[in-house]
């Protein structure tokens, strides 16, 4: 009873946990689905019967990532309107202003993706590059070369003790024929370097685990099926295929079957999701799956190589990427590897929003004679290359395959060449497992080996390197990666940031096709932004034109190294407007500081129509201090081209570099002087309300000489404005630190310069220090938030306008430098609202009597607002430093970035979070209620279990022992009579004084009745 008691419970518990686990099956038929990025202070409950959504699920790792679900039927626009009236936004918020509760939204569309296995038929394919001389690669084979290479593999062999039947034809592990046309892993083999350790999760079409070959090596805890909601992740369907030939061709066992793997001792984890319908949602969760088991994500898919397709990475999914990096392998940072794809010479992968991505790796593909392939892609973000196989050369990839002893040989694609690179990555965190995903890139760079020099595209860089559009810095030698990884030094964290939009504004059709660009980037912005070492460089830009095909985009650094950022595309005739960030890698190490040309060019139709409105750069690379390094939070997402001209305003790739405000280029007439906006001086002007953002970002960062740099009066006008709207995102992440006002009142009351009249004075020379010769472009990287180690005045919102003042407090004497941006208007009115701020910095202005009860009292009457401000600080964690901020595109996808917002109640808070656990146990009541049912049947079964623990002990009584236990149905010749007879018979040495004077004589004879 007892055991069936316990089976019980433990079955309520399985049933409990799989409830649990499973989610509805989604609708896309019958329903819309939204992905919505709310603050912490939203009630889902609420707002679900509000706007008559439904709550479907959140997204796994991720706070604050709700999915709902509406009926079909509600359009696009009167959703946007009921979100709008909820939230209380003005205007078009959603396109661009702030909100302190809503961050982003989107509907969720269903995706294409393609497997990169699928080669399109090669006349579609230019094949004219790979025609003549192919270097020394294939040319002098000697007979007795092949010879000693033939007994060279005999004896790796015997060594290892490799007996699988195609191990011989594996060429791209050991190349019998052209030595050096391999990734020259065998000499790892026998230093016992084979992948132990590492786990690597194929995100694919299902891996089928029970293969000879894979079984031994499989890992289910880091295994999900997102397709069918399962843990397994095995093929459903004959065609999912690709994943289980990736998986071979990193972990195929050494045993008697196939094939062996690049890291033969590696685990591998089957991430099932491309094999139904396909939403960004769901593509999010696949790429965060267990990111505390799979250390490397192979990614041998993507969108559409078809020559015309332009697509980002959905925002769940970049999201789950940038949680991958800095969650993932305990903090180091899980490490996504791609293929550059298959459209051959008419496609380029700078299109593919996971390609352009600084997190991801991308992988190149090489042929057997080591030269491209013809169906590989080119672009500048391609970091380095692998091989694959071809029909064509008759050179096949040998893998594992669906079935218990199935082998392929089909495998082909840059879908072969990204499981290779995954192995390789495995062999080296075997070897070094405290490398960052960080460190990881850079040995790349380090360690790629050029090949074929002969073969045309190859540039020799000024660093020394060698970089191939197709090929990237080489291809990845096994053996010399890890010895590189044995002494690699850690890199720093990863710096970034941007500069400010650029605007441009001129046709295609008036400058003969042709247009270029500059900006010159001066020291201030590296310096201001800790940013130490080039990696890799983003450009955004936005235009539109008759056929975007026609296109070639070029940048030059100002070390003279043009990349190529994209090229003729024939196939891609579309009309409209793009707005797309590029990227490349082909300037790591370059110096940063100088004049970076863009040039746009119509090669085939000059005069069509279009016009290039404006542009943006964005560098990452390594940080020049340790110390002073940020985490990676929501950095800028390539969005898919936007069809509205004056939607695409910024892109704010991370707190930690914040671009200036974002100036929507209407598409008409040549706005040159927006770009002069940008500079950061002081601004005189008051803005009391909007500019709380601003000032928080310059105080926070102690650099005084850059906001100094910009004391013109021009641009006082300007900036007070723009920064308004975009700089308020980057305000989320300093909140925190609103506590820190209160030391700097301290310091205010003692130094009160009572002659508040030498304002006039402005000692304008100390200031001018820093380069402010900008030319017709932007200044200097004035109001980067990153620094939020001194964001004091952040609480006064209203009178925290002016950032000038705050660099110069750092000074304790009363430096000449805060007065001149102070007076330079009415010195009188705008003293006041300056000490608000910044009340420490008073002693050395002069003017500043803020906080004193001077003769301008009357403005001070701000100051209070700080006490109350530190206050609501509670509020201030609602952001959590998620200052997303993104482009927004016509398709529904909104974007709002998160603001600081001091007012915000903080008892409603409380509110809240207690109406979101009502809704946690409305969600979850049938969990509870299974739960409770099996605590109740437990604890009747420990019940049971004592009254008959009694029931037994009631059969002795006084010591004497009942020797017999007699039962009317005992025995049916027996009468009752008789029974009774025999009971009271054998039980005579019971006598009547045994029994308590309360009790009945015949108690006895029913106790034992009962037992």
């Amino acid at each position: 009873m007892v055991y069936k008691i316990f089976l019980a419970f433990f079955l309520c518990w399985i049933f409990l946990i799989r409830v649990k686990s499973e989610e509805k099956p989604k609708d896309f038929e019958n329903k819309d689905y939204y992905h919505f990025h709310f603050s912490k202070d939203v009630d889902l409950d609420a707002f679900s019967q509000e706007l008559g959504f439904e709550y479907e699920e959140a997204l796994e790792h991720l706070d604050g990532h709700y999915l709902f679900s509406i009926d079909k039927g509600v359009s696009d626009d009167k959703i946007e309107e009921k979100i709008k009236d909820y939230f209380g936004l003005e205007g078009n918020i959603i396109d661009g202003f702030n909100s302190d509760k809503l961050f982003y939204y989107e509907k969720q569309k269903l995706l294409r993706r393609e497997k990169r296995n699928v080669i399109r038929d090669p006349m579609y394919l230019d094949t004219s590059q790979n025609s003549g001389d192919t270097g020394n690669v294939n040319s002098g084979e000697k007979d007795q070369q092949i010879k000693l290479l033939e007994e060279k593999f005999e004896e790796i062999k015997k060594k290892l003790n490799i007996s699988d039947k195609y191990f011989g034809k594996q060429w791209y592990l050991f190349n019998k024929k052209n030595p050096g046309v391999d990734i020259n892993v065998t000499g790892l083999w026998l230093e016992g370097i084979t992948g132990k350790g590492v786990t690597v999760g194929v995100t694919d079409d299902g891996l089928y685990y029970k293969n000879e070959d894979l079984i031994q090596n499989y890992c289910a805890e880091g295994s999900y099926d997102f397709n069918t909601q399962t843990s397994d992740p095995s093929p459903k369907r004959s065609d999912d295929t690709h994943g289980t030939r990736c998986a071979g061709e990193i972990v195929a066992a050494k045993n008697t079957f196939c094939g062996v793997g690049v890291a033969y001792d590696a685990k591998v984890s089957g991430i099932r999701f491309l094999a139904s319908v396909l939403s960004s949602w769901l593509e999010g969760k696949a790429l965060s799956y267990r990111y505390d088991i799979n250390d490397i994500y192979s990614c041998s898919w993507g969108p559409r190589d078809d020559g015309k397709t332009i697509e980002g990475v959905p925002y769940s999914a970049y999201n789950s990427i940038i949680n991958g990096i800095n969650l993932g392998r305990k903090g180091l940072g899980s490490i996504y590897v791609f293929g550059s794809g298959n459209g051959g010479y008419y496609d380029n992968c700078n299109y593919d929003g996971y390609v352009v991505s600084p997190y991801t790796i991308t992988i190149g593909s090489i042929d057997v004679r080591g030269i491209r392939h013809y169906f590989s892609e080119q672009c500048s973000s391609v970091l380095a290359s692998t091989y694959s196989g071809s029909i064509v050369t008759n050179a096949r990839i040998y893998t594992t395959d669906v079935g218990e002893k199935g082998c392929s040989t089909v495998h082909s694609g840059s879908s072969a060449s990204t499981p290779i690179a995954a192995g390789v990555i495995a062999l080296v965190l075997s070897v070094r497992p405290n490398l960052t995903w960080h460190d990881i890139q850079g040995l790349i760079v380090e360690s790629a080996v050029p090949f074929s020099l002969d073969y045309p595209g190859w540039e020799k860089l000024p660093s020394g390197r060698y970089y191939h559009y197709y090929f990237g810095y080489g291809k990845l030698d096994a053996y010399r990666m890890v010895e590189a990884a044995r002494n690699f030094k850690h890199l720093n964290p990863q710096a970034r940031f941007s500069v400010p939009m650029i605007i441009v504004n001129k046709k295609f059709s008036e400058n003969n096709g042709h247009i270029t660009d500059k900006f010159n980037l001066i020291k201030a912005y590296p310096d201001y932004y800790n940013f130490g070492k080039l990696e890799r460089v983003s450009v955004t830009l936005y235009f539109q034109h008759a056929k975007r095909g026609s296109l070639e985009i070029n940048i030059t650094s100002p070390s003279g190294v043009t990349s190529m950022l994209t090229h003729r595309r024939l196939h891609d005739k579309n009309y409209g407007y793009v707005h797309w960030t590029f990227s490349t890698v082909k300037h790591w190490g370059e110096p940063i500081v100088g004049e970076w040309t863009i040039d746009i060019e119509d090669q085939k139709i000059p005069n069509l129509d279009g016009e290039f409105y404006n542009w943006q750069l964005h560098f990452f690379g390594e940080s020049a201090d340790l110390t002073k390094t940020q985490s990676i939070v929501y950095p800028f997402i390539t969005r898919s081209p936007s069809p509205i001209p004056g939607e695409p305003t910024v892109y704010l790739p991370t707190p930690s570099a914040t671009i200036s405000p974002s100036v929507s280029p209407q598409p008409t007439s040549e706005s040159t002087s927006e770009p002069t906006p940008q500079p950061t001086p002081q601004p005189t002007p008051q803005p009391t309300s909007e500019p709380t953002s601003e000032p928080t970002s310059e105080p926070t960062s102690k650099p005084t000489p850059q906001p100094t740099p910009q004391p013109t009066s021009e641009p006082t006008s300007e900036p007070t404005s723009e920064p308004t709207s975009e700089p308020t995102p980057q305000p989320a992440p300093p909140q925190p630190a609103p506590p820190q006002p209160a030391p700097q009142p301290a310091p205010q009351p003692a130094p009160q310069p009572a002659p508040p009249q030498p304002a006039p004075p402005q000692p304008v020379p100390p200031q001018p220090v820093p380069p402010q010769p900008m030319p017709s472009r932007p200044a200097p990287p004035k109001p980067t938030p990153q620094p939020t180690s001194e964001p004091a005045p952040q609480p006064t919102s209203e009178s925290t306008s002016e950032p000038t003042p705050r660099p110069p407090p750092q000074p304790t004497s009363e430096p000449t430098s805060e007065p001149t941006s102070e007076p330079t208007s009415e010195p009188s009115p705008q003293p006041t609202p300056q000490p608000v701020p910044q009340p420490a910095p008073q002693p050395a202005p002069p003017k500043p009597a803020p906080k004193p009860t001077p003769p301008k009292p009357a403005p001070k009457p701000t100051p209070p607002k700080p006490a109350p401000k530190p206050a609501p600080s509670k509020s201030s964690s609602k952001p959590t430093s998620t200052s997303s901020s993104f482009i927004s595109s016509s398709t529904k996808t909104k974007t709002t970035t998160q603001k600081a917002s001091p007012t915000s109640a903080s008892g409603r808070s409380s509110s809240t979070q207690s109406a979101s656990h009502t809704s946690f146990f409305k969600r979850n009541l049938l969990l509870i209620s299974i739960l409770i049912a099996s605590i109740i049947l437990l604890i009747f079964g420990f019940l049971f279990l004592f009254i008959r623990f009694f029931k037994k002990r009631d059969s002795y009584t006084n010591g004497h022992p009942v020797t017999e236990t007699l039962n009317y149905e005992s025995d049916p010749n027996m009468s009752q009579e008789t029974e009774k007879a025999t009971m009271l018979k054998r039980n005579q040495q019971v006598t009547s004084s045994d029994l308590s004077d309360t009790e009945d004589p015949n108690m006895y004879e029913r106790r034992i009745l009962r037992s």
